[in-house]
C-alpha cells in the first residue's frame, strides 16, 4: 500500500507539480527521483512510481515541464529548450531533488535517479555534473542529449544504462561516447543492450509504430525492470 501526494516546487518563474508516491510507513524509506520522458508526468510515469514504491522506495515523480503537453502537441521544442539551456535544465532537476530531500518520507541517504527517454538523459546529466545522488538509471535514454564534460561527475554514483539496440536516439556511436566518458570518469557502470528493442521499448503496449526504431517491446521491458530491481537492492558505493 502506498500514499500519493502532490508536491509543488519551483525553479525561477517555472512552477512545477511533482507527485510523491511512497510506502505507508512510520519510518522514512530510501528514495528515488523519477524523471519523465518527453510527454511529461503521465499516468504511465505514475504507474512506474507506484511500482517503485511497492519495492519500498519513496518516489518523487518530477515535473520538469511544469505541465503535461496537450494531446497531439509535439514535445520536441520542450526537450530542445532544455538541451539548449542546460543551466535551466539542471536547475529544474535540482529543484526536484531538493523537494524530495525535504520530504519526511525519504531517508537521508542520497537518492537514485531513474528516467526514461528525456528522463534517462536527465539522470545521466545529474551524475555528469556532480549532483548528490547515489546512482542513475537511464532507460532508453536520449544519449545524444548528454554533454561531454564529465570532469565534475559524482565519483561514487553507480550508473545503469538500459537501451534498445535499434534505438535511433542511442546509436552505437553515442553508446560508445557515453561508455568512454563513464570509464574516463572512473564510475561504476553497466550497459544492458536489448536486441530488437527501439526507443520507448518500455512504453505500455500500443498499436505498432509506423516509425522504425520506436515502440514497445514487452520482453525487453520486463527484463529491464528485473535489472532495475537488482540495481536498487545493491548497496551504494558510499554506504
Amino acid at each position: 500500500m502506498s500514499l500519493e501526494q502532490a508536491v509543488p516546487y519551483a525553479h525561477g518563474d517555472t512552477a512545477m507539480h511533482g507527485m510523491l508516491v511512497a510506502p505507508v510507513s512510520e519510518r522514512p524509506s530510501p528514495s528515488v527521483l523519477l524523471v519523465h520522458g518527453a510527454y511529461g508526468l503521465t499516468r504511465s510515469v505514475l504507474g512506474d512510481a507506484h511500482r517503485l514504491a511497492d519495492l519500498g522506495f519513496a518516489v518523487l515523480a518530477a515535473d520538469v515541464w511544469g505541465r503535461v503537453p496537450a494531446p497531439g502537441e509535439d514535445p520536441g521544442p520542450l526537450v530542445g529548450g532544455m538541451a539548449a539551456d542546460r543551466v535551466e535544465w539542471h536547475g529544474r532537476l535540482t529543484a526536484a531533488l531538493d523537494a524530495l530531500r525535504e520530504r519526511p518520507e525519504a531517508a537521508g541517504r542520497r537518492p537514485v535517479v531513474i528516467g526514461t527517454s528525456f528522463g534517462g538523459a536527465s539522470a545521466l546529466e545529474l551524475v555528469r555534473t556532480g549532483a548528490e545522488v547515489s546512482g542513475a538509471v537511464s532507460i532508453a535514454g536520449g544519449l545524444d542529449l548528454v554533454g561531454d564534460d564529465w570532469s565534475s561527475a559524482t565519483a561514487s554514483a553507480r550508473v545503469l544504462l538500459c537501451t534498445g539496440a535499434d534505438d535511433p536516439m542511442a546509436p552505437a556511436a553515442e553508446r560508445a561516447r557515453i561508455e568512454g566518458a563513464l570509464s574516463q570518469a572512473g564510475l561504476d557502470w553497466e550497459v544492458d543492450l536489448f536486441g530488437g528493442a527501439g526507443h520507448g521499448y518500455t512504453d505500455p503496449p500500443s498499436p505498432p509504430s509506423r516509425r522504425a526504431g520506436f515502440g514497445p517491446h514487452p520482453r525487453s521491458a520486463a527484463r529491464t525492470w528485473q535489472r532495475i530491481e537488482r540495481f536498487l537492492q545493491e548497496d551504494p558505493l558510499d554506504h
